[in-house]
């Protein structure tokens, strides 16, 4: 508790030593995430590693294959993605200091099993994925902890040191690999097992030191021990002398007033995140699927392309010692992250992350091209431009999208639900890092250096993403962003000018107002009430009479049902005609993503589930071949299409739900026409998925589906069953029309679009991976342009899941009436059973 005695002043607040080594201790979480990413690029090269885990080559040569590389080194994400989700559970359980314990003890029991591991590459695997569990954990709960405990004041810098660490973490792994290789030598068992066991001694400062710092007091306020909050942010304050101090107060009073509001509707559900029901809080989905897209580009912008495969692509590329390469890349990543922590809290978020994707970009874009044009194992002049870029780029990213992300993952997800936010969100950190481990060897084998285009199409996007959706968080209060996000005229472009109340900018209180507001709340102790038609109005001074427009100070701004409740009580002051209208102003903002709109993304998320299960099990598939057929047409159709438009000739069409289907052409561009068709059914699921979401548009498309479905009868016509099968799907669809205004068709004009949007992962899996059929649109392609077929088909694929992204979108933009409105609108499309019961 003598720490808990001593503040230092940054920008003329209080904030505790405590605080600041707080913020080292747990850092390290970063610091083990950067170890275990560095550390297995060096490792791929050591000569004893290839020995013992390679696979024969035919010649008496162990290498490792693409395939099991892939594994071997992106399986571990697939840990931190389970543990990331695991974390929101976790965090919640046993609070958030011990949380971080449970995710090192799982890390060091991972290693363990990794430096015991001998001769089967499936014993090191199985380590690196628990080993990821406990990183996995720790990624969610490091930034959380940092963000719920740390002032204000300091919170960027400290949650940015995470990022910080991860940096000095990938470049210690490097150091050591480069030290280790030479003594005791790459050749010798003991290399590898020393960088892997070392992780396990710079694991325990984390997991012993994080129980002797304060619990979050935000957490112990969710639970109700509001003394024990209270204690512990006057520790982070350095004022435990003088817990009732000013600055604490004002601390603890926001905090107290947005977790009794969040808490009054119950505990947060994973529903919630994308509905925002029954809290009400502002923007929620919008900040979910912000908070996933951010995460997920930060890995797609190609960082872990060079620190987890660095050393093999510069290897390839003739530079005579690659791992100098790595550490060279690995010191600027550290240089140029501290930096990014002045940038933090100087510049803001959004500028920096603007500029650092356009700028690696650029470079990124430079890298492939070199790398394409001039190939570097044959141009060394070449290979040294290609490092130089590799550098830039590595210098931009620690400076911005490193540190920035993980700041405002921390910031953007209100406490109802914030482990479960951040949890998601992270998950989709892992996966985009997931994706990057397997895919580069196929797209090293397949395309080389052209892998950069795709990386500066991600970083190209990503600017984009932050331009128009990330709000500016600079210097805000936790409870505050959520008041921000409640406000009706900010938008992510403009959120930088917003201030909240009691405050003359973002960094200067307004003394007047708190002292009019302490005053306001000391003049009574018993609350008044005046009723209004049929409704009891609190009028006490805790909640008081304002005009409206105000913002009353002690009535949180980020439950809807509570801004409607503010303009009723407007009726006593501004009469019914001004209250009418700011009731319905303030109902009518609402939620990005309503409550139908919510229902909407669970199903689609039930249908993914439901399609992949059904799509190869047997004696229950043939439910879903009136569905098979129907795609595999819009797939050969696209096909065809696309032939006939680029000077080509089709001779014949077959469709089969069990094998696929063939489209036999003569001449076209076959560059555009073998993969029309997975973009075909992806772009035709898109607009599917885009009706699915308002009933008018689903009974606009179902007509044309029933058209389609009855065509392929022409096909069928040898299988009874399939027949069967698809005139019952023609029933259901007449059916569904005429019950409910069409609210069932709509949900399966939604299942027909998502199936067909994601026809090309099931079926190049079926394709590629499960080898079921000889040759694909995939495998035809590489043969005639190069490439593997695995990589053009994860490619494919990718594409395929943009469009499926953006019909969901449009759907959100465009469709926001709620069920009821939906029915109404749509009941005189068609007349439909209960209209003619009517009649």
């Amino acid at each position: 508790m003598g720490l808990g005695k001593v503040a230092v002043k940054i920008r003329g607040a209080e904030c505790g030593i405590e605080a600041i080594i707080l913020g080292v201790i747990t850092s390290i979480g970063g610091f083990l995430f950067g170890y275990d990413t560095g550390q297995i690029s060096g490792m791929l090269i050591f000569e004893d590693f290839i020995q013992r885990f390679g696979q024969d080559q035919g010649n008496g040569e162990k290498a490792f294959n693409p395939t099991i590389q892939s594994l071997l080194v992106s399986l571990m994400s697939i840990g931190t993605l389970i543990g990331a989700l695991a974390g929101a559970y976790t965090a919640d359980w046993f609070g958030r200091r011990r949380n971080l314990t449970v995710g090192v003890a799982i890390f060091v029991i991972g290693n363990i099993i990794q430096v015991t591991a001998m001769t089967t590459w499936v014993h090191m695997t199985v380590g690196r994925i628990v080993a990821g569990l406990g990183v996995g954990i720790l990624s969610i709960g490091v930034p959380m902890y940092q963000s719920e405990v740390c002032p204000r004041e300091i919170r960027g810098a400290v949650v940015a040191s995470y990022q910080l660490m991860i940096t000095v973490g990938i470049l210690i792994s490097n150091i050591i690999n480069y030290g280790v290789r030479d003594n005791p030598g790459e050749d010798s068992d003991a290399a590898w097992r020393i960088v892997i066991g070392l992780g396990i001694g710079f694991s325990l400062p984390l997991g012993i030191g994080v129980l002797f710092t304060p619990e979050s007091p935000r957490w112990l306020a969710g639970k109700g021990r509001w003394e024990e909050a209270r204690m512990s942010m006057a520790r982070l304050r350095g004022l435990v002398h003088d817990p009732n101090h000013e600055l604490v107060n004002s601390d603890f009073k926001e905090m107290e007033d947005s977790i009794n509001e969040q808490q009054s509707a119950g505990q947060g559900t994973w529903m919630e995140c994308f509905t925002g029901q029954p809290s009400g809080i502002p923007l929620l989905a919008y900040r979910t699927l912000l908070g996933c897209a951010l995460q997920f580009f930060q890995q797609w912008t190609g960082v872990n392309y060079f620190f987890y495969y660095g050393a093999t692509i510069f290897q390839s590329a003739g530079i005579d010692d690659p791992l100098q390469v790595q550490l060279i890349l690995g010191a600027v990543n550290v240089v140029m992250t501290i930096p990014g922590l002045w940038f933090i809290e100087r510049v803001g978020r959004r500028v920096p992350l603007v500029v650092g994707g356009l700028w690696q970009a650029v470079w990124l874009l430079i890298f492939a091209i070199i790398g394409v044009v001039l190939p570097p194992q044959d141009n060394p002049a070449a290979g040294i431009v290609m490092i130089v870029a590799a550098c830039m780029f590595i210098a931009s990213f620690a400076s911005t999208w490193g540190p920035f992300i993980w700041v405002i993952i921390g910031e953007t997800f209100p406490l109802r639900t914030r482990a479960k936010q951040a949890s998601l969100a992270t998950a989709f950190n892992w996966l985009g890092n997931f994706m990057i481990g397997f895919l580069t060897p196929y797209a090293d084998d397949g395309i080389g250096y052209a892998f950069g285009f795709v990386f500066f199409a991600c970083n190209f996007v990503a600017a984009g993403i932050v331009y128009f959706f990330v709000f500016e968080t600079k210097s805000l209060s936790l409870e505050n962003v959520d008041i921000m996000y409640s406000d009706p005229n900010i938008s992510a472009r403009t959120s930088k000018k917003w201030v909240p109340a009691g405050y003359i900018s973002r960094n200067e209180r307004d003394d007047t107002y708190w002292e009019r507001r302490h005053s306001v709340v000391g003049a009574t102790g018993a609350a008044a009430s005046e009723k209004v038609g049929d409704k009891d109005v609190d009028t006490s001074p805790e909640r008081g009479i304002y005009e409206y427009g105000a913002m009353p100070p002690a009535v949180p701004l980020h439950n809807t049902s509570n801004l409607a409740k503010l303009a009723r009580r407007a009726l006593v002051t501004a009469g019914p005609a001004v209250a009418s209208q700011a009731s319905h102003h303030f109902e009518r903002r609402g939620l990005s993503v309503n409550h139908t709109q919510g229902v909407t993304l669970g199903v689609i998320a039930a249908y993914v589930v439901v399609i992949a299960l059904l799509w190869n099990l047997p004696y229950v598939r043939w439910v879903l071949w009136p569905f098979k057929m129907l795609v595999i047409a819009f797939h050969e159709f696209s096909h065809a299409i696309t032939s006939c438009c680029t000077g080509g000739r089709v001779e014949s069409i077959s469709l089969d739900p069990h094998e696929g289907g063939v489209t036999h052409m003569r001449g076209g561009k076959q560059f555009i026409t073998l993969p029309a068709g997975y973009l075909g059914s992806s772009l035709i699921g898109a607009l599917l998925t885009f009706c699915g979401f308002n009933i008018v548009a689903s009974k606009v498309a179902s007509i044309v589906l029933g058209v389609c479905f009855l065509l392929t009868l022409w096909w069928a016509r040898k299988d009874w069953l399939t027949i069967v099968t698809i005139l019952l799907s023609v029933g259901l669809l007449v059916a569904f029309w005429f019950i409910e205004h069409g609210e069932a068709l709509r949900f399966m004009v939604l299942f027909i679009g998502v199936m067909s949007s994601l026809y090309s992962v099931w079926d190049i899996c079926d394709d590629l991976i499960l080898r079921k059929v000889n040759s694909s649109d995939a495998s035809v392609f590489a043969k005639r342009y190069g490439g593997s077929s695995q990589c053009w088909g994860v490619i494919w694929s990718l594409v395929s899941l943009i469009f499926m992204v953006c019909g969901i979108l449009a759907g959100l933009a465009a469709f926001k009436q709620s069920f009821e409105q939906q029915e109404k609108d749509s009941q005189d499309f068609i007349p439909t059973v209960r209209m003619m019961m009517r009649v």
